[in-house]
């Protein structure tokens, strides 16, 4: 695994993003500037000192999206659903609703317990039912969420360390979902996973393995998330600009995603590198 350091990472995405986000005969200087300013502070989590200062951080990022409740927690099958909450990092749900999850049982029934046991993709509530209608005791889980407050979120799973399972879910009563948004959510909810999974182990309920990349292609991405271009980490590592490019292509392949800012963001989300 690589461990890349914090300054070089946050201006590598400030760096990606900038040139991702430019849309030909549009200006987009001030969103641009936005996005730097929320990197330079997901950057900052790890530096918040400890869980109390953790949780105030990230709560003063995640409330400009209107999230204002938040539960990060490693996921046990519904199998080994009555011992879900000893896996919880940190709870920044309402009370009245977290009482009223446990005395109900709903983990057991909770439709994103399932999707984030399934998926690797961040999503948010509303697409829940778009495949498949919620029925039943799912439905049942997200009205009475509504009801205590909770009506729009999104979700991030998460790769664990030893291959571990988690997710960080984000509500609020209407919520910024959109996508450049949710990127932005998931670089917040990864921060803050590997901020507060330092502060205490987690189990393991799942054998799923992450994609594999290869050695060359990790160090690659390392030079990528260093801010480095294909030619210049082609002369760094003294193989030609079109190999470089190719190990891009592939990483994209192997992790499903859709420019360099997003593999390095799944990079970390699954374990291979980190912030």
């Amino acid at each position: 695994m690589y461990i890349i350091e914090r300054s070089p990472v946050a201006g590598a995405l400030r760096h990606h993003l900038y040139c991702e986000m430019q849309i030909p005969g549009e200006t987009m200087l001030s969103d641009v500037a936005i996005d730097w300013d929320v990197l330079e502070e997901i950057s900052d989590i790890g530096d918040a000192g400890g869980a109390a200062g953790y949780k105030e951080h990230v709560n003063k990022l995640l409330q400009r999206y209107g999230i204002d409740c938040w539960l990060v927690t490693a996921l046990q099958p519904v199998t080994a659903a009555d011992a879900w909450q000893s896996g919880i990092f940190m709870n920044a749900w309402p009370e009245p609703w977290y009482r009223r999850y446990l005395a109900a049982g709903h983990y057991r029934h909770d439709p994103c317990v399932a999707r984030s046991l399934e998926s690797r993709r961040p999503f948010a509530w509303q697409d829940l039912s778009v495949e498949v209608p919620l029925h039943g005791s799912a439905e049942a889980v997200m009205a009475e969420a509504r009801a205590f407050g909770l009506k729009q979120g999104v979700c991030v799973p998460l790769h664990a360390p030893a291959g571990g399972l988690a997710v960080v879910t984000m509500a609020g009563e209407a919520i910024d979902d959109a996508p450049r948004t949710v990127q932005i959510l998931e670089l917040i909810a990864l921060k803050a996973f590997w901020s507060l999974s330092g502060l205490r182990p987690i189990r393991r309920p799942s054998s799923e393995q992450p994609p594999h990349l290869s050695t060359r292609e990790r160090e690659v991405l390392q030079w990528f998330a260093a801010g480095k271009t294909d030619w210049e980490i082609g002369q760094i590592l003294g193989i030609a600009h079109a190999t470089v490019t190719a190990h891009r292509r592939n990483m994209r392949a192997k992790l499903g995603t859709t420019n360099i800012a997003h593999t390095i963001a799944e990079a970390v989300r699954l374990n291979l590198i980190q912030l």
